[in-house]
């Protein structure tokens, strides 16, 4: 279990930082981030540019910059341990929601527990039109909890979403096994299951969000975008694993049958040490 414990599991890591300007060019701020981290040391430099210092590299922020009359400005802050940042900035809107439909991507790409889900997922489903469907109805069910959270009305802890999404990856690998190596019929509830899985999975980014109070930080832009990049990764993944194992299958190659087969078992093993560890 030593490779499972080593890989990165689906946990969101942000941060939020409120930085207000009082008209006496005070600063006031609110930190919050999900993993604990110390509040940051906020300041000013000579030529009045916003310096935040202290933060981790790895865990990005959500900066919202409010100016004494109340304009707000977000932006998203990573990738190193000292930001700088000017009051007023030329930057587009769409750069920043740019920036944040990367960050959303990013985070797909990089936790291991999703992408082994979506890969046994495709694996698990025979026929384009029903993988269509299943990936449809699990990207439908994923955005409307992360939609929840935009509206303020979804309260999940990402602690408990974590539990259940280590849960769906044993699911789906015992699905995954049944259907490609004992060449069983397909469970007739997969397609509720999907949407019960995306409503999981959501909740995993929609937990780690609403720990930090996004959705009341007038970021709705921001969650948007975030949303889209996530939502995008996936079905690049999705895409990338059905093209791949459609072509061993049409070329007759061994790892065809093979492939399923230690996918189930990678899955659901990896499933249920993550679902222990997170207990």
């Amino acid at each position: 279990m030593g490779l499972f414990a080593t890989a990165e599991a689906h946990q969101l890591r942000l941060a939020r930082l409120t930085v207000e300007r009082t008209a006496a060019s005070l600063l006031v701020f609110d930190w919050q981030s999900n993993t604990g981290e110390a509040r940051p040391v906020v300041s000013q430099d000579g030529g009045g540019a916003l310096v935040i210092s202290g933060t981790s590299s790895d865990t990005p922020i959500v900066l919202t910059l409010v100016e004494g009359d109340g304009v707000k400005r977000s932006l998203l802050l990573e990738g190193a341990s000292q930001h700088i940042v000017p009051w007023r900035t030329d930057q587009h809107a769409l750069d920043t929601a740019l920036a944040y439909a990367v960050a959303g991507a990013r985070h797909v790409l990089e936790g291991a527990d999703h992408l082994l889900f979506l890969l046994a997922l495709v694996m698990a489903v025979s026929g384009l039109w029903k993988l269509v469907r299943i990936v449809t109805i699990f990207t439908l069910g994923h955005a409307f909890t992360l939609a929840g959270l935009s509206l303020g009305v979804l309260r999940v802890p990402s602690s408990i979403a974590e539990i259940g999404i280590a849960i769906t990856l044993v699911v789906t690998a015992r699905e995954l096994y049944r259907v490609r190596v004992l060449q069983q019929p397909p469970s007739r509830w997969f397609f509720l299951t999907a949407a019960a899985f995306g409503l999981v999975h959501g909740t995993g980014f929609a937990g780690a969000l609403n720990e930090i109070g996004l959705q009341s930080s007038g970021a709705g832009v921001a969650l948007a975008a975030f949303n889209l990049g996530v939502e995008a990764a996936q079905l690049l993944v999705i895409l990338l694993c059905s093209a791949l194992l459609t072509l061993m299958t049409r070329r007759g190659l061994k790892a065809a049958l093979l492939v399923p087969r230690l996918t189930a078992w990678v899955v659901g093993s990896a499933g249920i040490f993550w679902c222990l560890e997170r207990v």
